[in-house]
């Protein structure tokens, strides 16, 4: 769809949460179309330009669905390409595919990271943990913040 709004040159993909992993799919056919390449089976190729934000560290929040409704939906072929490529294994994991094709995968807290990494420990997952500006998000009677001082905050 980028492509065909004219947005030809974008250098990084950023990807959050496994729902839009299909985007790796979509990016690996267009490289494979400009090389004339086919898949190889086991091949390890990662898409450099994509980058997976992972913002859960529990099972029951990774999309996955069943091989026949990935064939159904993706085609045969495509589900071939990801049974050769390993990233499917009676069903679809979408994150597994998201880690598996991302250059870089970052979880929402250190402690986030460490649990991902037991999860899919075949996978290199950095961490950061996120922080509020307390200022700017505690209301004004739990952080002392008042219209009078929004005005002070605004010219910071």
């Amino acid at each position: 769809m980028l492509r065909a709004l004219g947005y030809a040159d974008i250098r990084l993909f950023h990807m959050n949460e496994g729902h839009s992993a299909l985007a790796t799919l979509a990016l690996m056919e267009e490289r494979l179309r400009a090389t004339a390449s086919i898949f190889r089976k086991g091949s390890r190729g990662r898409a450099p330009a994509m980058r997976f934000y992972d913002s859960h560290a529990v099972p029951a929040g990774y999309d996955r669905f069943p091989a026949d409704l990935v064939s159904r939906v993706l085609g045969e072929e495509r589900a071939d390409n990801l049974n050769q490529l390993r990233v499917t294994n009676g069903s679809l994991n979408m994150t597994e595919l998201a880690l598996k094709f991302s250059g870089f995968v970052i979880g929402v807290s250190m402690r986030h990271g460490e649990v991902s990494r037991g999860m899919f420990p075949n996978h290199n997952i950095d961490a950061i943990t996120n922080g509020v500006h307390a200022t700017t998000w505690v209301s004004g009677a739990a952080g002392g913040v008042t219209r009078s001082n929004d005005s002070r905050m605004a010219q910071r």
